[in-house]
């Protein structure tokens, strides 16, 4: 991805001294967008947003349609990822408008795929699961097999959220299969991260989950998916704090750490600091992990990240419990219990409440 960024960085550049003339404006609004695609990949957002907000300019300029939603799109993604929900839903909605006055029904598919993405991150499973059927339906009749990967992979996820884990597996495979069809390695890199969620977060298999978050890291770091890789590392870092390999554990946090802090994903950066907090309950250094659980779990707070909180809640009320502190312990545990209620997953109350119960 550097290569190639430097590649059409130059061509843009060479372009943009070009007499102007309504081919060469959409050879660069061609080429922003996809130095747009190459930072989006490599996790720098703000790059990427810049040439993103050139992408809609250029679009405007040349009348196309096409482009200048898949520029609202493309903000409206980075905004979700940001945890900044009111700008990601204005410049989706914006996108979905654009593509149905143009009958695009890619472009449709595409993004109510981004707003269900949004919708399930925050904890609003039905409403999630209504856009993506209507995506999948989409996706279906125009026949789009990249689309159609990454729509079943959703929902293989959405039933992981509600602790169905078996037809979670099922369907992450069957997207996986599809997108190796089609050599789709960016999907491919999802369906592996997603598979080891099943099994290190769901199923408690953390031999299995290493095997899946490996296959994730290799492919990840092959293609430049920055986010794909960190999100990976932090997974297979939580696996090792529960194996009680502390030191190997702590190295891949603290990669984790400079990946997110310089991409800036609010939810990950909230979600590394509890994983820290994980591993000094471990090594029962109970301030360090306190402080790291308090801060984490403000972070998620503030972007009402749903489904990190439910689990960093469960974590921070087994530090309490460990510790000996009974009443902080059932106050996380009841509060986790929520969240849990809230995203439909039975599996993980009654986990709760089993840990509830052996407080006495």
């Amino acid at each position: 991805p550097t290569e190639a960024v430097q590649h059409y960085t130059t061509a843009l550049t060479t372009l943009e001294k070009m007499k102007t003339t309504p081919e060469n404006k959409q050879k660069q609004l061609k080429t922003a967008d996809r130095i747009a695609y190459m930072y989006y990949i490599t996790g720098e957002w703000n790059m990427s947003m810049n040439h993103i907000i050139l992408v809609g300019k250029l679009a405007k300029e040349t009348k196309n349609q096409l482009m200048l939603a898949e520029s609202y799109r493309n903000i409206g993604m980075i905004c979700v990822i940001r945890g900044e929900r009111d700008k990601a839903m204005e410049n989706l909605h914006n996108a979905l408008r654009i593509s149905k006055e143009i009958n695009d029904e890619r472009g449709i598919a595409e993004t109510q795929y981004c707003i269900g993405t949004e919708y399930w991150q925050s904890g609003e499973i039905n409403e999630a699961m209504n856009v993506l059927n209507k995506s999948l339906a989409q996706a279906l009749k125009i026949d789009d097999k990249g689309l159609i990967s990454k729509m079943t992979m959703e929902f293989g996820y959405i039933h992981f959220l509600r602790g169905q884990y078996e037809d979670s597996s099922e369907l992450m495979k069957r997207g996986l299969n599809i997108a190796e069809s089609i050599g789709d390695k960016y999907e491919m890199a999802r369906a592996y991260h997603h598979i080891g969620d099943i099994y290190g977060y769901g199923l408690g298999d953390l031999d299995t989950a290493i095997d899946w978050y490996d296959r994730c890291i290799e492919i990840s770091e092959k293609i430049g998916f920055f986010r794909n890789l960190g999100r990976a590392l932090c997974d297979i870092a939580l696996c090792y704090v529960k194996k009680g390999a502390y030191p190997k554990a702590e190295k891949y946090i603290h990669e984790v750490s400079i990946i997110f802090e310089k991409i800036g994903e609010k939810r990950m950066i909230g979600w590394y600091q509890c994983v820290y907090g994980v591993l000094y309950k471990g090594k029962k250094e109970w301030e360090k992990s306190q402080e790291n659980f308090e801060k984490g779990i403000d972070i998620l707070k503030k972007i009402e990240s749903r489904v990190a909180l439910a689990y960093a809640l469960f974590e921070f009320g087994k530090m309490y419990k460990e510790k000996g502190d009974k009443e902080k312990a059932r106050e996380q545990f009841k509060r986790s219990i929520e969240f849990w209620e809230e995203l439909g997953n039975k599996v993980k109350v009654e986990e709760v409440k089993k840990e509830m119960k052996e407080l006495g």
